[in-house]
């Protein structure tokens, strides 16, 4: 599975130093239903993205993908695709959605 990011177009910070932001996701589940899986129940499963790392003062570039590599035996259901970005100095962001597993 594959997470595509597509930049907006914002102005690049000039403050000094720059700062690296890194950009993690895990995809955790299978959940029975939204109610269970927004309660923060443990997941059974959880499958790493790929890392996305940029500077602060070049956006990513267009078509920046993230990877997601689905074990075969992963259960159909629902998942929370929770991702980070790191800012560095213990800032940080991060935000949750809910992603259907199926068979393909």
């Amino acid at each position: 599975m594959d997470l595509h990011w597509i930049p907006s177009t914002t102005e690049v910070t000039a403050v000094n130093p720059s700062h690296r932001v890194t950009i993690t996701a895990t995809l955790s589940g299978p959940y029975a239903d939204v109610l269970t899986l927004k309660q923060g129940k443990t997941a059974a499963r959880e499958v790493p993205g790929s890392t996305v790392t940029y500077d602060d003062r070049v956006a990513p570039a267009a078509g920046t993908v993230m990877t997601f590599l689905l074990p075969a035996d992963l259960p159909p259901g629902l998942y929370n695709l929770e991702t980070n970005w790191d800012f560095g100095a213990g800032d940080s962001a991060s935000a949750g959605s809910v992603v259907q597993v199926g068979p393909g």
